[in-house]
């Protein structure tokens, strides 16, 4: 299925579950069917087993040559809490693809509202 098929609001929430819940790099055109089956379950209010879903996920991204660590924030944010020492290691800035900008919500079919004055 393409996003392009879908609402503004489920374009926007399939661009949250690829960013954030099932990160992935590369585009966001195609909704896979681990990506329309977590929608569905956050759609509909249905229980998702969330830490299921991101070991498979990080266990599928292993598998993939030069594929990107998923939840690498994340992790990092853990090490960082336990003090663990990350001398030596090298940090690499958050790409623009990465991140949600105007750019990006323009071409999702979001629209810039005037805001009227009181």
């Amino acid at each position: 299925m393409c996003t392009r098929n879908l609402s503004l609001h489920y374009r926007f929430l399939h661009r949250a579950v690829c960013t954030h819940i099932l990160p992935k790099a590369g585009g966001f055109d195609e909704v896979t069917h681990v990506e329309a089956y977590t929608m569905y379950h956050l759609i509909t209010g249905k229980r998702i087993n969330v830490p299921f879903l991101i070991i498979n996920h990080m266990h599928a991204i292993h598998d993939r040559e030069n594929a990107r660590l998923g939840y690498s924030n994340i992790i990092t944010k853990i090490l960082h809490f336990f003090r663990i020492d990350l001398t030596g290691e090298i940090n690499h800035p958050l790409q623009s693809v990465d991140k949600l900008g105007k750019g990006t919500l323009g071409r999702m079919g979001f629209k810039k509202h005037k805001r009227l004055g009181t």
